[in-house]
């Protein structure tokens, strides 16, 4: 069946679901603590029953565990289990049967166990919910209204016989890479096991990595940056090492090597870490040391898997002899691949003491050096894979529309697809627009946008 075939019986099952009138509920932070778990932005949700818990032990990511995780703190406010969410055709129930605090709905105790109702319809437009009960940090406003054609086609995606939004998903896989690398013993040979299993969830889901990946090109993801940092280098590094034709078993262990490559970081001062200002030179001495710490967490595991150390010691090597802690020109092949993504991924997120730069421009970066800092095969199927310009990449075409990088061609790097947002006038588009430009090569990108400001204002993925 022809592509165009395709997207035209999708978009036909869209117009006839959304003829039903369903409703879905997208859900904001109320305050700080849950901005925080919503990783500063709304959650859609649209397939249900949809559960709300505290995290509890490692599971992996595809189990039927909460779809959205709250990292809830002693004195529990919270339970295991605590909330779902129902759709019963078009109205919306909150169900609490088994939580120990219950929750408020409106100002209603909500929570079976509390003497509260078990379960609470949600009016139409805006409800406060606080989970938990008033003592409870966790505030959030759930706005119930239709869903449209444009959002049902974005709507979550189906992971085998569990269906996740996206974001819910990746803040599945940030808590559980937080639980690893805040145990204290990140590099013991459990928290490397759960870190292979992590990565062998991922591998054996393949539709999932490209979604994880267009959500975590936003240049801020996750509240603590370098868990954030360590989910995302992971999944790039899952697709470029697959992209380099890796068997399944050196894709996990490459995968575990970047989940664990910068644990060196834990143990140097949290002034380092999250400073606002520019490191001095003694502070990016101390900084450096990161790999030598991180290896020697590691080595112990070197007989099984020697990948590991090797990562978190060489990442920050270059093919000059340049890099650090040693200056050698040779870095094993994962390390250098680790390193690329490492280095990308760095400069197009927000760090505490600088904002990101466009993704385009990140790869002008690593192109401004390349004959400096990585390998020229290395080099060459990094932009195969991330194109020049990646996604999220806000660009204007030569008919004077501006949109945004939604997916990219290994063999165009110059062709991405586009959705457009403004018109050639500066108007804003009234249905949405998505242009291929491998298949319309009339069109093409004249240029990058790269204010930062005017990105984060229009633009989300």
């Amino acid at each position: 069946m022809e592509r165009k075939e395709v997207l035209e019986r999708l978009r036909q099952e869209a117009l006839k679901t959304a003829g039903e009138r369903l409703t879905c509920v997208i859900m904001t932070g109320g305050n700080a603590a849950s901005d925080k778990a919503l990783m500063n932005r709304s959650l859609h949700i649209r397939h249900f029953p949809f559960r709300i818990g505290r995290i509890s032990g490692f599971y992996e990511l595809f189990s039927k565990g909460p779809d959205l995780v709250l990292e809830d703190e002693e004195p529990y406010r919270l339970s295991r289990e605590h909330l779902t969410i129902e759709r019963r055709n078009r109205k919306i129930y909150l169900v609490d049967e088994k939580s120990r605090p219950g929750s408020l709905v409106n100002g209603v105790l909500l929570g079976e166990r509390r003497g509260g109702a078990r379960e609470l319809p949600l009016r139409e437009g805006e409800n406060e919910v606080v989970l938990g009960g008033d003592k409870s940090p966790f505030v959030f406003i759930m706005k119930v209204e239709e869903d449209s054609v444009g959002t049902l086609l974005q709507g979550p995606i189906p992971y085998g016989d569990v269906t996740f939004p996206v974001a819910a998903l990746y803040g599945r896989f940030c808590q559980q890479v937080r639980m690893i690398l805040k145990s204290g013993q990140p590099g013991d040979p459990e928290n490397v096991k759960k870190g292979l299993t992590l990565v062998r969830s991922l591998l054996s889901r393949p539709d999932v990595i490209n979604p994880l990946y267009y959500f975590s090109a936003s240049p801020e993801t996750f509240y603590d940056v370098v868990t954030a940092h360590s989910v995302n280098v992971t999944i790039y590094t899952i697709k470029l090492a697959i992209t380099m034709s890796y068997d399944a078993e050196k894709i996990v262990k490459a995968g575990a090597a970047a989940l664990l490559h910068d644990i060196g970081l834990l143990d140097l001062p949290p002034e380092i870490i999250n400073t606002t200002k520019e490191l001095s030179g003694q502070e990016e001495i101390i900084m450096q040391e990161h790999t030598l710490i991180g290896y020697e967490k590691l080595k112990g595991s070197e007989s099984d898997i020697p990948v590991l150390s090797a990562a978190a010691l060489e990442h920050h090597e270059r093919v000059d002899g340049k890099g650090y802690p040693r200056g050698i020109a040779n870095p094993s092949e994962v390390a250098e691949l680790i390193g690329i993504v490492d280095f990308f991924e760095s400069v197009t997120h927000y760090r505490p003491q600088r904002g990101p730069v466009t993704p385009h421009e990140g790869m002008r970066m690593i192109l401004d050096e390349r004959r400096a800092i990585f390998s020229r095969e290395l080099l060459r199927t990094f932009i195969k894979e991330f194109s020049l310009f990646p996604v999220f990449s806000i660009v204007r075409l030569n008919t004077g529309d501006i949109g945004q990088v939604v997916e990219v061609h290994p063999d165009w790097p110059l062709r991405p697809v586009v959705r457009i947002f403004f018109q050639g006038d500066g108007q804003p588009v009234e249905e949405e627009r998505v242009l291929n430009l491998w298949e319309d090569r009339n069109v093409f990108i004249v240029k990058d946008i790269s204010d930062r400001a005017f990105i984060d204002h229009y633009f989300r993925l």
